[in-house]
């Protein structure tokens, strides 16, 4: 029984030596970034979407998965070195099927990043999901892919998707008014989230929502996001934590809307 216990440590120790780079140090959410004829921009195509990335660890496994285009793709990392260029080697999930991919910041200021997938066109810039509201949001108009039945397609896209497109070009924008389109938009993919699960990314997107998605006379949006963090309150108290320890460069505790986050973290965190 002993040596059976010491053989198990032996080989967990084994399996953590194979992943020698911090993984946790590497930002969890990518969005692939296109170079468009204006400069960088996240473009959703009509007929693929746009492809990211989320690197996680469950259950004492890391993996990475490939999302949002026609099929998803998921890999546990078995393997991860370096340092200014990291590899990481996994296995398609289910199987022994090896696949290796590389990771290297471009301007890590920015959040910059390339990841290549050896054996696959696959050489693209990304963006972390927290610098993403930096670039604009560009979708492919639907007739360019299906023509005469694009009717109804945008209730195809996730609301999520369609809520952050556009507080991204809202922010990129820099106006402090926004079209009564967009608006619509944004209370009616808003009010589709009623009832959902979800998860931190969504939750700190709706919490920029709520500090910063602020056209002239439309507090509508603030009072729906407010009331969907209100509706996840437990997993808010979590989303709210995580933006104030990380703080963007340009926002000041001293100013709102960034000083009001503590004050809706006591007022989540008191309701029962």
């Amino acid at each position: 029984m002993k040596k059976a216990l010491l053989l198990l440590v032996a080989f967990a120790a084994t399996v953590s030596a194979q992943i020698t780079t911090d993984l946790a140090s590497i930002p969890a959410d990518w969005t692939k970034v296109t170079e468009m004829e204006d400069g960088p921009a996240v473009y959703q195509t009509c007929d693929g979407g746009n492809l990211r990335l989320k690197l996680y660890k469950e259950k004492g496994k890391w993996y990475l998965l490939c999302y949002g285009q026609q099929e998803d793709y998921l890999f546990e990392v078995k393997k991860a070195s370096g340092t200014k260029k990291i590899v990481l080697d996994g296995v398609w999930d289910g199987s022994k099927e090896k696949q290796q991919f590389t990771f290297s910041w471009t301007d890590k200021a920015k959040g910059l990043g390339i990841w290549e997938a050896k054996g696959w066109d696959w050489d693209f810039a990304f963006v972390t999901l927290w610098d993403e509201v930096n670039y604009p949001h560009i979708a492919q108009p639907c007739m360019e892919c299906w023509e005469e039945e694009c009717e109804g397609m945008e209730d195809y896209y996730d609301p999520i998707d369609r809520i952050r497109a556009i507080f991204s070009n809202y922010v990129h924008d820099g106006e402090s008014t926004d079209g009564n389109e967009n608006k619509t938009k944004m209370a009616k993919a808003l009010d589709e989230l009623k009832g959902k699960k979800l998860s931190q990314t969504d939750l700190q997107l709706l919490i920029n929502v709520w500090m910063y998605y602020d056209p002239t006379d439309f507090d509508t949006a603030i009072k729906k996001s407010k009331a969907l963090l209100v509706a996840n309150r437990t997993e808010s108290v979590t989303a709210i934590k995580y933006m104030i320890a990380h703080k963007r460069e340009w926002e000041s505790a001293d100013s709102a809307p960034y000083s009001e986050l503590p004050l809706l973290l006591v007022e989540l965190e008191g309701k029962k």
